[in-house]
């Protein structure tokens, strides 16, 4: 069948049936009487057809920096839902922690006919900057707050600020912190800096001999614990960047025969499989990262539409687990 057909057994004009799949007006009418013919024939209009007549793919490039990660999954998860449900198709590209890959995909994505991008924000450089701005198709960062830019970030001052408070309020005294580089504005900087904050606000001293950096891993949070551990063993409360650092620091205490978390409380965050398997050793924190996959994808879908008025920048909240 073709849209000529459709219209003669809808007693429609080939152009109202055009608009119909294209979500142009037509009066409900009409809009009825193709809806039926549809339902009954089953037809569907030629995705290639569609896309030589509006030059649209109807694909949307997503960039993550890996694929092992609990809260891309739950982000992708919360896209894949949008995204269905308005006909796109995702395409996705994996930097493996490489932000200058990042560049190229963007780049790639633009000259690739996508109709849009959806980039992971990690380590944002200013090539990144004038790569996002200039790019010819609209994009969304997710994860990060980037001025000027369409974006969709998380609460990391606040939760990790509240987490050491809490850890204040079970009267930890002695609380060493585990983060990852400042580069990484989100889940370096602003987790450092709520969590001295929080110190602050709790009138404990920030030893900075207690404050680690480490890599994104679960073997990097256990060799930053064994050098905190080796340095004191008064430790009573590890504040830690990610899931993956507190169960390695977690890991490394058990050996120990450390009790946790009587003696010694672990916090991280992202409430990940590997913190739920941990049952209630870790306390964690929950961000809405399918809701912001979600967000993501229609703020997108807004911005390839050319509505400019879509939100900026949102940030979404959060919420402290205590018992998994």
């Amino acid at each position: 069948m073709t849209i000529t057909d459709v219209a003669k057994l809808a007693g429609v004009s080939p152009a109202a049936v055009s608009r119909y799949f294209n979500n142009g007006y037509i009066s409900e009418e009409k809009r009825q009487q193709i809806e039926k013919v549809v339902k009954e024939t089953g037809f569907r209009p030629s995705s290639s057809a569609q896309q030589l007549r509006s030059k649209k793919t109807r694909i949307i490039g997503v960039v993550v920096p890996k694929l092992a990660s609990d809260p891309i999954a739950k982000t992708v998860e919360g896209m894949l839902d949008v995204i269905k449900d308005n006909d796109y198709h995702l395409m996705l590209g994996v930097t493996e922690n490489d932000e200058s890959r990042e560049i190229d995909y963007i780049r790639a994505i633009e000259s690739g006919n996508m109709d849009g991008a959806i980039l992971f924000g990690t380590i944002i450089t200013s090539e990144h900057k004038k790569t996002l701005k200039s790019c010819k198709v609209p994009v969304v960062v997710i994860g990060q707050e980037v001025s000027g830019m369409p974006c969709v970030y998380y609460d990391d001052y606040g939760a990790i600020y509240d987490v050491t408070r809490y850890a204040a309020a079970e009267g930890r005294r002695r609380l060493a912190y585990i983060g990852v580089t400042e580069s990484d504005k989100a889940v370096g900087r602003e987790r450092l800096r709520g969590f001295k904050a929080a110190m602050k606000k709790e009138k404990l001293y920030v030893d900075d001999s207690m404050v680690r950096i480490a890599d994104f891993t679960i073997e990097s949070g256990y060799e930053q614990m064994r050098e905190l551990w080796n340095q004191s063993e008064d430790i009573d409360a590890v504040i830690c960047a990610t899931d993956e650092i507190a169960v390695g620091a977690l890991r490394f205490l058990r050996e120990k025969k450390v009790s946790v978390p009587k003696k010694v409380l672990i916090t991280g965050q992202g409430n990940s499989n590997l913190v739920r398997a941990a049952g209630h050793d870790i306390v964690t924190i929950e961000y809405m990262y399918k809701h912001g996959g979600e967000l993501a994808v229609r703020m997108l879908i807004d911005r390839m539409k050319g509505n400019e008025e879509t939100p900026s920048g949102v940030k979404l909240g959060y919420e402290i687990i205590t018992k998994q």
